[in-house]
């Protein structure tokens, strides 16, 4: 499967995670089985988590608007 996820960080969230250079960023999607779901892995889209792999930060981002074809592809 093929997702083109795009996020957009503030001012306030490149000072917090120490990041100057889009290139040290990672993006990493939490993926869990859902157990009220019958078992289905999904992946949480809504807050995915930011490093910076040079500094060695991290943070969680809440996003208030995920693409609805995102959140289906990603089930």
């Amino acid at each position: 499967m093929d997702l083109e996820y795009e996020i957009e960080l503030s001012d306030a969230d490149c000072t917090q995670l120490e990041l100057e250079r889009a290139e040290d960023a990672a993006v990493v999607i939490i993926v869990y089985r859902d157990a009220a779901a019958g078992g289905t892995i999904a992946a949480n889209t809504r807050s995915p988590i930011i490093l910076n792999l040079q500094r060695r930060r991290a943070m969680q981002k809440i996003l208030q608007e995920v693409h609805p074809t995102l959140l289906y592809r990603a089930r």
